[in-house]
């Protein structure tokens, strides 16, 4: 489960844990005892894990590292409240990458009006959060980050799917 799913203190914690431990670290022992919890879960379900589906999911893997790892750096350069203004976008993004992938896919106008609104908002949210003493390539640099996150958060939920289909 994505880290900025828990709540919004998680994002905070992340900020003060950063700080003491580096990124990579937090990412390792998140993912770490993730499978520690799930791989029992999967045997109990008598899932056969393979080398095929190993190699398979590698990459997702590494997709989902690049999430949390974006996400958890990129709040030393930007304010707390910044992280989860932007990965607010993921259905946004989402739509976007599986309009590019896959031109048969349909939303309703509303879905999209409601996109859009609620994008516009996130940037008068964003707009108001950050400071002009701000450095502007710190904080570009941090949203940048977050950004990377949220495009590898969509893939990832993206290709589960259509793992899960098969």
């Amino acid at each position: 489960f994505p880290s900025h799913d828990r709540g919004a203190c998680i994002v905070p914690l992340a900020k003060v844990a950063s700080s003491v431990v580096p990124p990579l670290s937090i990412v390792f022992w998140r993912v770490f005892l993730a499978s520690i919890i799930f791989i029992p879960i999967a045997y109990k379900n008598k899932e056969k894990i393979t080398i095929k589906k190993i190699k398979q999911l590698a990459p997702l893997s590494v997709i989902l590292s690049i999430n949390f790892t974006a996400a958890i750096t990129s709040v030393k350069f930007i304010p707390t409240s910044l992280t989860p203004i932007i990965y607010a976008t993921t259905p946004l993004v989402t739509y976007a990458i599986t309009q590019i992938r896959n031109k048969k896919t349909e939303f309703k106008s509303k879905y999209i009006l409601g996109m859009i609104v609620g994008f516009a908002g996130l940037v008068i949210a964003t707009l108001q959060n950050i400071r002009v003493e701000d450095d502007i390539f710190k904080t570009s640099f941090g949203v940048l980050l977050v950004f990377t996150g949220v495009i590898c958060f969509s893939i990832y939920g993206i290709k589960s799917k259509d793992y899960q289909e098969e």
